[in-house]
């Protein structure tokens, strides 16, 4: 490459040349921005991934906290419902206590 005396005006091939130069160079620093970009696009959705699991997962929780609390409050009814039911087995028993003592009392006389 010929290159100007000072005070004269570059060649139209050392012009080309430094362009070439000042391309590669642009060329190569867009590269890494690709290459950077990749891996920030990469975990953005790595990210957003995550994120819809945790939604999901969130959203199961809740499901299962409604759940829990429809189910308390039926748990109420049914021990109380069992509670009388167990009440009325006791007195249907004690009916049938006494008329079995009645008749026993009845056929001693």
């Amino acid at each position: 490459m010929n290159h100007a005396t000072p005070g004269e005006p570059p060649t139209r091939d050392e012009v080309n040349a430094r362009l070439e130069a000042v391309e590669a160079r642009i060329e190569a620093k867009l590269a890494g921005f690709d290459a950077k970009l990749d891996k920030i696009m990469s975990a953005v959705q790595a990210s957003q991934a995550v994120s819809a699991r945790s939604q999901a997962a969130s959203e199961r929780a809740q499901a299962a906290a409604e759940r829990a609390e429809s189910a308390a409050g039926r748990t109420k009814w049914n021990i109380l419902a069992t509670g009388v039911a167990v009440v009325a087995v006791i007195i249907g028993m004690y009916a049938v206590w006494a008329q079995g003592i009645q008749l026993v009392i009845e056929a001693l006389k």
